[in-house]
């Protein structure tokens, strides 16, 4: 019965279905699936041109001919009259769950007269993410992905001309929210064993651990034998390369242990404890009545027994650059940015032997060049005036390379400069010459919160002088500084497509193929050096002949990094009768062909050979 009453209900929500969607409006379908944070701002131009700006240009709205795309009701139409000129669709509050989420900001658009108008992200003060809108008459989604800014921020859409008199576009059935092109890859490897370092508890025996990632944490298991512990605060590596993330900055319980109950002494409990950015593990008491603090790391001899087996039962940490990876369409995925200082930008200072700040400019110009997925860069700042610097929030933890082309000069000796956030000294340079010069500082820069951050210039000179950056304002001018982020530590999954191929390597699969034939097609090889007909790429460097149905394949160094695993089919046909093929030495180098009549006697062939191994 339960069956048959799904079945009418099913049957009846097909038949209905046409008719619960009629009588949604549109303002309605723009909250179905992802919630669209521009729904009660006119999204789809239902409700004329309202909530809608426009600084020039005429904005209307049509429900027929050329320029209306057929979706719902009505679409907008928008012919600027110069170049500049906005269209800005009303400003939408950043919901505190969204911030620093992926966004999509999109617009369905119609570009019939090929005009160069952008569509951009408006934060109430800077147009960023520009990308220009692509002509045809087909109706295309311009979609802009990037981080939400801050909680309590506001965003909205809008199109800026370039030319001085645009074509006319359509605009409809526009969104901001959360990006609905992403699925969650939380990757679960298999175990891997490792042998940590341990300090303050003796020589350790019988390490027995092994790692693995779960999604965006480490997770560690197994048992180690402590020696006699000492009074040195006891610690232990994690696996190399790795160290702790998370939003948890100070230091916190994050797995525990038990000792072994042969043991002599009270304290058979540990807790294990991680700091952000440590790539080692503190140690504390788990137990009742002991006068220590449990979130204190503490010594060897605090914690351990002598020569006690201790088990891990619990261990789960953050790691810096493992956040939950997301598959992603590829052409949303890049984080860059790049602007400049300009050339009314003026720093100086006498300072000698010591790197300093340079003191703000009140006239400096600071201004976007490009900003890809980035969010918003702005100068950094002291009493309100600009000095050389850059201030942003990053939207996610890893590496970023940050370059910044420094135009500085020197009146006497040595004029320094350095690239810092303050606390790391990322790149130096220097000048002897007197006059204008150019220092390009770069630097690889981990990011391990996702807070404010200041990247500055500072200088100073080895002697008495003045020392200035920028203020080439003469024809031709020259940029104070200008500036470039590229987020290289991407960590981007491939997503899964229908027909791939995948593997659980821990590694990289490399497949290879080559067709071996004599000196014509279909002919075997007698002689030597055999013919290669047919390879993908050029993996082979030689096929040669040492006897009767004896080849030696040379592959090209750097094509395996371990012996590959290959099969191969002799052509019968080319052959003159059915042949048997062996393979004998196969190694990263290359191998050994050996082919035979159907009688067992060597004879020469020709053949296909196929190899996968290990790049």
């Amino acid at each position: 019965m339960k069956n048959i009453f799904n079945l009418f209900l099913f049957t009846g929500l097909i038949v209905l279905a046409p008719h619960v969607r009629a009588a949604f409006t549109e303002p309605d379908r723009a909250e179905i699936v992802f919630k669209n944070l521009l729904k009660e701002n006119n999204p789809g131009f239902e409700n004329a041109t309202g909530k809608w700006t426009s600084s020039g240009g005429t904005l209307a709205v049509v429900s027929s001919g050329t320029n209306f795309m057929g979706i719902g009701n009505a679409n907008a139409t928008w012919d600027s009259s110069a170049s500049g000129q906005t269209l800005t669709s009303s400003s939408i509050t950043i919901p505190n769950g969204y911030a620093g989420t992926n966004g999509l900001w999109r617009c369905k658009v119609m570009n019939l007269s090929g005009a160069t108008t952008t569509m951009g992200t408006w934060d109430g003060t800077t147009f960023s993410n520009a990308i220009a809108i692509n002509p045809g008459t087909t109706p295309k989604y311009v979609e802009i992905a990037a981080p939400f800014g801050s909680s309590a921020t506001t965003t909205a859409i809008r199109f800026t001309s370039v030319a001085s008199n645009e074509p006319l576009i359509s605009i409809d059935d526009c969104y901001i929210g959360q990006n609905f092109n992403l699925s969650s890859v939380n990757p679960i490897t298999d175990w891997v064993v490792y042998t940590p370092t341990f300090v303050g508890v003796g020589t350790v025996t019988s390490i027995n651990m092994e790692w693995r990632r779960v999604g965006a944490n480490l997770e560690i298991r197994g048992n180690f034998t402590n020696g006699t512990p000492t009074g040195t605060t006891a610690t232990m590596t994690l696996p190399t390369g790795l160290s702790i993330g998370g939003g948890v900055t100070t230091i916190h319980a994050c797995g525990r242990g038990e000792q072994d109950s042969t043991a002599t002494g009270s304290n058979k409990g540990f807790i294990a404890l991680c700091t952000q950015g440590q790539n080692t593990i503190n140690f504390s008491i788990d137990g009742t009545g002991v006068a220590f603090s449990p979130i204190v790391a503490q010594t060897g001899s605090t914690v351990f027994l002598t020569s006690s087996k201790s088990s891990w039962q619990q261990f789960s940490v953050p790691i810096l650059g493992w956040a939950a990876n997301s598959a992603v369409r590829a052409d949303t995925t890049p984080q860059s940015w790049s602007g400049i200082h300009d050339s009314d930008c003026l720093w100086s200072t006498t300072t000698t032997g010591s790197y300093v700040d340079f003191a703000g400019d009140s006239t400096c110009t600071f201004t976007q060049k490009t900003n890809t997925n980035f969010g918003t860069v702005a100068s950094a700042t002291s009493a309100g005036n600009n000095i050389p610097g850059i201030v942003w929030t990053p939207s996610k933890l890893g590496t970023y390379f940050v370059c910044a082309n420094v135009s500085f000069a020197a009146s006497a000796n040595s004029g320094r400069v350095q690239l810092t956030d303050g606390t790391i000294v990322l790149a130096q340079g220097t000048t002897t010459v007197t006059g204008s010069n150019a220092q390009l500082l770069c630097s690889p820069y981990i990011v391990s919160s996702l807070t404010s951050t200041t990247l500055k210039i500072q200088g100073g000179l080895s002697g008495a002088g003045t020392e200035q950056i920028g203020g080439n304002t003469a024809a031709p001018t020259v940029h104070s500084i200008e500036w470039s982020i590229v987020a290289t530590g991407q960590g981007l999954p491939a997503p899964l497509l229908i027909g791939s191929v995948t593997s659980n390597t821990s590694g990289v699969e490399r497949i290879e193929r080559a067709a071996i034939a004599g000196s014509t097609i279909g002919s075997s090889c007698s002689s030597t050096p055999c013919t290669i007909y047919n390879q993908s790429s050029s993996w082979i460097s030689s096929v040669t002949r040492s006897a009767t149905g004896v080849y030696s394949i040379t592959a090209n160094a750097g094509t395996w990094s371990s012996s590959p695993v290959c099969t191969i089919s002799l052509i019968g046909s080319g052959c003159g009768q059915i042949r048997l093929g062996t393979m004998s030495n196969i190694m990263s180098t290359g191998t050994e062909i050996d082919s035979y009549s159907t009688t067992g006697s060597a004879a020469d062939c020709l053949f296909n050979i196929i190899c996968m191994g290990p790049r």
